[in-house]
């Protein structure tokens, strides 16, 4: 997978692998490098760069900054960088203060035990790795309107990917609400 390009066989490929994963840390891990990639990917169509060559690397929090259009999106992108540093750049990494009071920010309670906290880095990962898909398809709509003026039929077509986007909206949300803490 190339840093902008979102090659399908590619991406299946890692999720497959992703979804055989059995440690926390390493699932966090790539499921960050995943996002970081698709992000990167929607910031190529916001920029209209054809590539990832004419696109600027920036750090993490640059890059959330730049690929996102709402700022309320931006913050949980925020908690799980701070996730992935605290694992990166932790000794004790799971068990650090820092990944707790990330995962905090995030509204995850981190459970004791190897299978709960399996199960809950795959939830986490989950749902970040679908808000940077969010993103993805926000730019690749706002691309399509871009070419296509509103007065044409696929007017209708915008409208739906509208509500597609709501919709995956309230997705993220409902698999949110399954680890937050309340």
């Amino acid at each position: 997978m190339t840093r902008s390009l979102l090659d399908a066989a590619d991406l299946q490929a890692f999720l497959a692998q992703f979804r055989d994963i059995s440690d926390p840390e390493l699932v966090l891990l790539k499921a960050h490098l995943l996002v970081e990639r698709v992000l990167v990917a929607a910031l190529v169509i916001r920029l209209d760069k054809k590539d990832d060559d004419r696109t600027p690397r920036v750090g993490f929090g640059a890059l959330v900054e730049l690929a996102t259009r709402r700022d309320e999106d931006r913050a949980p992108l925020r908690s799980f960088n701070e996730l992935r540093n605290a694992l990166a750049h932790e000794l004790d990494g799971t068990d650090s203060s820092a990944f707790r009071a990330a995962m905090g920010r995030l509204g995850v309670l981190w459970p004791d035990g190897k299978d709960a906290r399996l199960t809950t880095a795959h939830l986490v990962a989950t749902v970040m790795i679908q808000r940077a898909f969010l993103h993805y398809l926000q730019e690749t709509y706002e691309e399509t309107r871009r070419q296509e003026p509103p007065d044409y039929p696929e007017f209708e077509e915008m409208e739906e990917q509208d509500a597609e986007l709501e919709r995956i909206r309230q997705d993220i949300a409902d698999l949110e609400a399954q680890f937050t803490v309340h």
